[in-house]
């Protein structure tokens, strides 16, 4: 009994064999990384915080003689939060200085990002809750309370 013959591999558009690589085809590509969004903070995290990233409330500092400055919160996950973190990392290993002059801002910009990033550690740690009644927009921290970067 003579055999099956092979089934021949269906032909493409171009009357090519399927098989063959077709140089039209393009080739798949990763897709892009998206941006992580900072993580939203749970139920059980600081009270302030969750206010921070809803955006429902805003820090200020009083400065020794009397004007506001406000402060930024860096959530956790955030892009602004990684970069404070790289430069506290940079901070405590080259001083001030050199890790200011490595990332091309000033020293006094260097000494706010750490500050900061100190004050939003204190903020998730619920150190601060107790400053916010739940209600104003506002918070002021009165002067040298998380921070003297710009007394």
């Amino acid at each position: 009994m003579p055999s099956k013959p092979a089934p021949l591999a269906p032909a493409t558009a171009h009357g090519t064999d399927a098989a063959a690589p077709d140089a039209q085809q393009a080739t798949p590509t990763a897709p892009a990384k998206a941006k992580a969004a900072p993580k939203v903070y749970r139920p059980s995290a600081s009270v302030l915080a969750r206010a921070l990233v809803a955006g429902e409330v805003k820090v200020y500092r009083q400065r020794k003689f009397g004007t506001l400055r406000l402060l930024p919160f860096y959530a956790n996950g955030s892009e602004a939060r990684s970069r404070a973190e790289a430069m506290a990392k940079a901070v405590r290993a080259d001083g001030v200085k050199a890790a200011a002059q490595a990332a091309g801002v000033s020293p006094v910009t260097a000494r706010r990002m750490v500050a900061n990033l100190d004050l939003s550690l204190a903020i998730e740690r619920k150190e601060l809750d107790a400053l916010w009644d739940g209600k104003a927009a506002t918070v002021v921290l009165p002067p040298n309370t998380a921070t003297d970067a710009d007394a």
